[in-house]
């Protein structure tokens, strides 16, 4: 007689296999880092006869080497990571896929990059609550972490450094990550489930409480308009400018960057109900399942991997608080 087979026990064994590669990329990203870091400075050391300090010193307080090596660091870590993970499970059609260009009408195509750079800016809002709820219950405020930029952004070099470094190359290297191969790694258990994972790691990664309200905000709406627009090119477009207005708001009259931040909030109000009136959202599907959607979700962090990851990255977000 032939044995019953449990469709949730199969669902759950692949959403768990999921888990692990995906956490195991994850995971990777700090563990990598840390090497990386620890082998330059001694490089430089060895290379220039100094000692460590001074070499570390030279390597992240410099502004043009300092992100150029941040750069570097993030190409050897990002892409062999999750094109392994890609390649263990599977994925990479519909990876590529997510390359091409948007199948969707040019004039959609900005109407969601509009609605994703408003729901964004959102998440600032997101931070300054969070910001305030620890001020008054815990008299904490987090912090975000300097990791050393050497010399202010003024000369047309470091601004162009910064333009590239800054801006444009975290955003490729991290959509790739994450509205690249996690999201497409996911979106067999589902477009939603798939959305919220790759923004909740997304947002941990970050490891503090500044960033992590901020990019929860951002990382579902790049999810979605990865979704709706079938490509990748538009969350990378909406990361290139949220990374260039945070690079150069400080260096914005207020009232411009008033303006301009609360003039895209209300666009992407707009935008977002002409996506309601024309069905838009409907691209975003489900599939069919043994499970619920937060339960596809939430067993993906039954990982092993995936739970080192994630008790690593709150770990060091705890840690970025000051007395208010």
């Amino acid at each position: 007689m032939q044995g019953h087979i449990d469709p949730r026990r199969i669902e759950k064994s692949d959403i768990f296999k999921t888990g692990v590669w995906l956490g195991s990329a994850v995971l990777g990203i700090p563990v990598l880092s840390y090497l990386l870091s620890y082998v330059s400075v001694y490089f430089y050391a060895f290379a220039f006869s100094v000692n460590l300090q001074e070499a570390m010193s030279a390597i992240y307080n410099d502004y043009i080497l300092g992100n150029i090596v941040n750069v570097l660091f993030s190409t050897v870590i990002f892409i062999p990571l999750f094109a392994l993970a890609a390649k263990m499970l599977r994925c990479g059609t519909v990876l590529k896929r997510s390359f091409d260009r948007p199948v969707v009408s040019a004039n959609l195509t900005w109407i969601c990059i509009v609605f994703a750079l408003g729901v964004s800016l959102l998440g600032n809002i997101a931070t300054n609550i969070f910001s305030s709820f620890t001020e008054i219950f815990f008299n904490v405020q987090p912090y975000q972490p300097s990791y050393g930029t050497g010399e202010e952004i003024g000369a047309l070099p470091q601004m162009l450094i910064s333009v590239f470094c800054v801006s444009a190359a975290p955003a490729l290297l991290e959509e790739f990550a994450f509205r690249g191969v996690v999201l497409s790694a996911m979106r067999k258990f589902g477009d939603w489930p798939a959305i919220i994972l790759s923004a909740v790691l997304f947002s941990l990664m970050h490891g503090n409480f500044v960033q992590i309200p901020f990019t929860i905000f951002f990382g579902i709406a790049a999810g979605v308009i990865t979704v709706m627009t079938g490509s990748i090119w538009s969350a990378v477009f909406v990361h290139f400018a949220n990374n260039l207005l945070a690079e150069f708001s400080a260096f914005m009259p207020s009232s411009i960057f008033a303006i301009l931040f609360y003039g895209l909030i209300i666009l992407g109000i707009i935008a977002y109900v002409n996506m309601q009136k024309g069905g838009v959202f409907q691209t975003v599907r489900d599939v069919p399942s043994c499970l619920t959607r937060s339960k596809r979700i939430l067993w993906v962090f039954t990982s092993p991997t995936m739970i080192i990851a994630v008790l690593l990255f709150l770990s060091e977000a705890l840690q970025q608080f000051t007395v208010a």
